[in-house]
């Protein structure tokens, strides 16, 4: 049976994904990364191990395209200061989060996830329908439409995921698949508005 574990000695690491894509590793259940990943992503982190500090990095990536979308599986690689020490580990992720009770939009991140955005988008709309406060679909609406290259919807929605609440801006500035909208100059706008009224609300 997968395991989302790998368990080295003395530490216990632990890969796990939420459902917009955020992979983070925990160590002896302590968090030590955490990175956007659809795909697969890399992690680096320090470990102070008989008194010395080792230099770890642990990159993910996914067996197969089919593969992931069926079993949430990805081949883990990890280095020790330098030497590898596991390679093509098949590992489990596990999930930092139920899976939605908005059925719109959990079949959405599925399409989405399958880069099959016009039925991405349909069932977040369908999922608006059910819930219109809800930051993360106007999200996850913004990456589809970046994806398609609709920077003015994009846009739009991710002022509109603002407006709802969805106050992740590390996820803002670094998910892939906003990277187009990210390229517009009215993006900035929004990025520095919303930095703006969290530096005032501190």
């Amino acid at each position: 049976m997968l395991s989302n574990r790998i368990v080295l000695e003395n530490i216990t690491i632990e890969v796990f994904n939420n459902w917009i894509g955020v992979q983070s590793i925990l160590i002896n259940n302590k968090v030590v990364s955490k990175k956007f990943s659809m795909t697969g992503c890399e992690h680096q982190f320090k470990l102070m191990e008989s008194g010395r500090i080792a230099n770890y990095i642990l990159t993910t990536r996914t067996s197969s395209k089919t593969q992931i979308l069926k079993t949430n599986q990805v081949l883990i690689d990890l280095t020790r200061n330098g030497k590898k020490i596991q390679q093509n580990l098949l590992l489990n992720i596990g999930k930092t989060i139920e899976q939605s009770n908005n059925h719109s939009k959990a079949e959405g991140i599925k399409y989405l996830y399958e880069y099959e955005i016009d039925e991405a988008i349909n069932s977040f709309k369908q999922g608006l329908v059910k819930d219109s406060s809800d930051g993360e679909i106007y999200f996850l609406l913004a990456c589809c439409y970046s994806i398609e290259e609709d920077s003015i919807e994009g846009i739009r929605h991710l002022e509109l995921a603002i407006k709802n609440n969805f106050l992740d801006i590390e996820l803002i500035l670094n998910h892939e698949m906003l990277a187009y909208v990210r390229m517009q100059e009215e993006f900035e706008k929004v990025r520095f508005e919303q930095l703006g009224n969290q530096d005032e609300e501190e």
